[in-house]
């Protein structure tokens, strides 16, 4: 992926509900730390539930292509960047919980969509990700 522009809780890949408020959502995003960016991974399993958030260590310039793979074992989330071993992650929110776009049950409607999120009932406008994405996939393959 491609990073055009460093923005606060871009999503990259989300998937969310239509709660009002505090909906269920899963999502991989670039997270800003002090002024420095980098990719992430949160998730809140139910609506008003608490979230749980991770990121890497990886610092992103805007710009600059990345490889990035994002995966879980069921227990803990992994993100590996540019074909390196799998970084040791900080935890921002919450513990590493491992949990997976099935472990998340927001209310219906709920929309999984990519460059943004679907949550509260509508699509956040203030966390859309900027960049380009080439070869995407989704596996069951860890």
């Amino acid at each position: 992926m491609k990073v055009s522009a460093l923005d606060e809780n871009g999503v990259v890949l989300g998937y969310g509900g239509a709660a009002a408020t505090d909906a269920a959502l899963w999502g991989v995003y670039i997270r800003e730390v002090s002024g420095s960016y980098y990719f992430a991974m949160s998730a809140r399993k139910t609506n008003g539930g608490a979230y749980s958030t991770v990121r890497g260590n990886t610092v992103l310039t805007s710009g600059a292509w990345y490889y990035v793979t994002y995966s879980t074992n069921g227990s803990a989330w992994k993100i590996r960047v540019n074909g390196a071993t799998a970084e040791t992650l900080t935890n921002v929110l919450g513990t590493n919980t491992g949990d997976w776009i099935g472990d998340v049950t927001p209310t219906t409607p709920d929309k999984s969509e990519i460059g943004g999120v679907y949550a509260g009932g509508a699509y956040s406008s203030v966390n859309f990700w900027h960049g380009t994405l080439d070869e995407v996939r989704l596996s069951n393959v860890e």
